[in-house]
């Protein structure tokens, strides 16, 4: 059944309708999306809502009805032609993604829209609505219980707002980048954060005995957390994965853990994974952490100083183009992989950033 809750706003809470709306969308060039979901009680996020805009509609897609089948909606998120919009994409695409299995690209995020044209790298929503549309919206339904049902009107008309307003963010923030011929670095940026590419600098750097052993504890863990949909930290917490490594009183340390959350075989099986694998492998005492010498500390703050002088010129935020671990992995190492050194990024500072580590003054 499709419900009216006003003109425009449709609410979605049968496979039928859901399919009629979503086929009648499939020729738009882009759509505007939203979910609100709750996630302080499990390892999975629970997706009460889905909210979408194109042209004149919002509409709200009642997830947590019996009477609704989901899949309809991949038609439109997997369809390349279309732009799909969002503020702050990066969990909403985790959901979606792994609700529907799919990989979601040709997205549109305005938040990094306005960080490309000056505006802060973590501008909220609210504000951007505010500053670019001259609307105030009310966001106190942000943290209400979003799988009550029926929802409120306020809660209704909260997230209908949230991707009415959004798609119209959509054309003067599109047009701004460019006019500014920024709009093919924004696309270059949507396409790394499709692809998660800054996601997977710093990963498997660490290869020590330590790094290994954390890892294994750590994913021992995150099965337990993900069989029994609970956040992964009711199941142990991160310091006692330090303190299993290098005591020899595991057992005991195992003993304060609920029964409820790991069982005592599961028990079992950790301590005989920690024991073989030290068996084979000594652990020695973690690095630590490469300081900058003085010589190294003058570098930092000369391309620091750079960094912010490359803000103010091209008008982007200077959180966007980078932060002080960006530079110091610079300073520090040899071969750095850092997002300084890709696409936009590298064009208007990576390279000068190399330059000065050669002692050229910028």
């Amino acid at each position: 059944m499709v419900n009216h809750y006003s003109n425009n706003n449709i609410i979605v809470t049968e496979s039928d309708q859901l399919r009629k709306l979503i086929n009648s969308l499939c020729d738009e060039k882009f759509i505007s999306f939203d979910t609100e979901f709750i996630r302080n009680k499990t390892y999975w996020p629970v997706l009460c809502s889905i909210q979408l805009h194109a042209r004149e509609n919002s509409i709200l897609i009642d997830t947590l009805s019996n009477n609704i089948n989901l899949d309809f909606i991949k038609k439109i998120l997997s369809n390349k032609k279309i732009t799909k919009i969002f503020h702050a994409h990066t969990q909403d695409l985790e959901i979606l993604n792994n609700l529907f299995n799919i990989k979601i690209s040709n997205i549109f995020d305005t938040q990094i829209a306005a960080s490309f044209l000056g505006y802060d790298e973590q501008i909220s929503y609210q504000k951007l609505v505010e500053k670019v549309l001259g609307i105030e919206l009310d966001k106190k339904e942000r943290i209400s219980d979003w799988s009550r049902r029926p929802l409120s009107k306020k809660q209704i008309k909260y997230a209908l707002n949230d991707v009415k307003f959004l798609y119209k963010l959509y054309e003067p923030l599109s047009n701004n980048l460019s006019k500014n011929n920024k709009i093919h670095w924004m696309k270059e940026e949507m396409e790394f954060c499709v692809n998660n590419t800054f996601g997977k600098f710093g990963k498997n750097t660490h290869n020590d005995e330590y790094s290994v052993l954390y890892k294994k504890i750590y994913n021992f863990r995150e099965e337990i957390a993900k069989n029994m949909n609970l956040p992964r930290k009711w199941i142990f917490q991160d310091k006692l994965i330090r303190n299993l490594i290098i005591s020899k009183n595991r057992k005991n340390l195992l003993r304060e853990v609920d029964n409820n959350f790991v069982n005592k075989n599961q028990k079992t099986s950790l301590c005989n994974l920690i024991e073989i694998y030290l068996k084979d492998n000594k652990i020695h005492p973690r690095p630590k952490k490469n300081k900058l010498n003085t010589i190294q500390n003058k570098l930092l703050d000369s391309i620091s100083y750079h960094l912010g002088k490359t803000a103010i010129m091209y008008n982007i935020s200077k959180g966007l183009i980078a932060n002080r671990k960006d530079i110091e992995q610079i300073v520090l190492n040899d071969n750095p992989e850092n997002k300084i050194l890709l696409g936009w990024r590298k064009e208007i500072f990576g390279n000068d950033a190399l330059i000065a580590k050669k002692g050229v003054n910028l």
